[in-house]
């Protein structure tokens, strides 16, 4: 008999003792399967468990649909650098991924509550709503709910009004245009002038220009101007205040500039600067009660007969 033949016998023999094969050298005794797969050694990987349902066994990996409670933060500003976000739920595993508008972002797993993934800056570049959910490959595993990430539109800074300069303009001035300058300024953000919504023209993120109306422009004093940038988001910038002027009124020429004593009632034209609707004129102290506004450099007013009855040279005062 040789070696190889010896060997064999003897291992035959062990199990004969154990309880004998059947044909195919499968131990016939159920109680002796425990030491033919194993005998419970530790091997390294789970030993699979028996399913009640169906006989079988689970396999280790297999992982429950996981759940999507909580998304931080929950929106970013259009146009900023994608911001890491933390994802909260239940059942996550190893293998659970972030997913944004349904395509896998690189994942970091923290916890069977927690996961982490950063929102690409490329999703930022428009106001509107992303989809987060998180999904466990098979075996088992599916997908979430999805909750909403907003892009949004920040809330402006109004830093200055670069014209005119100072940030003024004279009562009584026509249609006057500004600038203001800044930051964050979204598309559709407008000027507002003392509550009213001015026709705004965007030129950059840092840079608008409005028509104040005339009409707003009658009455001295200080008029809060801010930059509004509309929803989602957005919000109201702090003011900066805009004054209008009682202008300097300057008298340079009176046309004519004489007359015969008794004439009779007398039109003059009066030429100048910072002339005002509500500008008056005086002849000899006596404020006269024909006047007529022309423009921010001419006024009409008449002298009456009863102030030309002396021979003389009269004052002619604008306020």
């Amino acid at each position: 008999m040789s070696a190889r033949s010896a060997l064999a016998c003897c291992f035959a023999a062990v199990v004969l003792a154990l309880g004998g094969c059947d044909s195919s050298g499968t131990p016939d005794d159920p109680a002796d399967a425990a030491l033919f797969d194993g005998g419970g050694l530790d091997t390294g990987k789970p030993t699979p468990k028996p399913d009640a349902s169906d006989g079988g066994v689970i396999d280790p990996d297999l992982a429950e649909v996981p759940e999507l409670t909580g998304v931080s933060p929950q929106s970013a500003k259009v146009g900023s650098v994608g911001p890491s976000v933390i994802v909260t739920g239940k059942k996550f595993v190893a293998r659970t991924v972030v997913q944004l508008d349904g395509a896998v972002l690189a994942t970091t797993y923290i916890s069977p509550t927690e996961l982490r993934a950063t929102i690409p800056t490329g999703k930022l570049t428009a106001v509107g709503q992303l989809r987060i959910s998180v999904g466990t490959a098979p075996p088992g595993g599916g997908a979430s709910q999805s909750l909403l990430f907003d892009v949004v539109n920040p809330a402006p800074i109004l830093t200055a009004i670069s014209n005119p300069s100072p940030p003024s303009a004279p009562l009584g001035s026509p249609d006057t245009k500004i600038t203001v300058t800044g930051a964050d300024f979204a598309a559709g953000a407008k000027v507002s002038f003392d509550g009213l919504e001015l026709v705004t023209t965007f030129k950059a993120d840092s840079s608008l220009d409005a028509m104040v109306p005339a009409a707003k422009l009658t009455k001295a004093g200080t008029y809060d101007v801010v930059v509004k940038n509309p929803a989602p988001g957005g919000g109201t910038s702090t003011p900066i205040v805009f004054t209008v002027t009682n202008p300097t009124v300057m008298l340079t020429s009176v046309s004519p500039n004489n007359a015969e004593i008794n004439s009779p009632a007398t039109t003059i034209t009066l030429g100048g600067t910072g002339f005002l609707p509500a500008s008056s004129v005086s002849f000899n102290g006596v404020k006269l009660a024909a006047v007529t506004f022309v423009s921010g450099t001419q006024l009409n007013a008449q002298v009456p007969a009863t102030s030309l009855v002396t021979v003389g040279d009269f004052p002619v005062v604008v306020t």
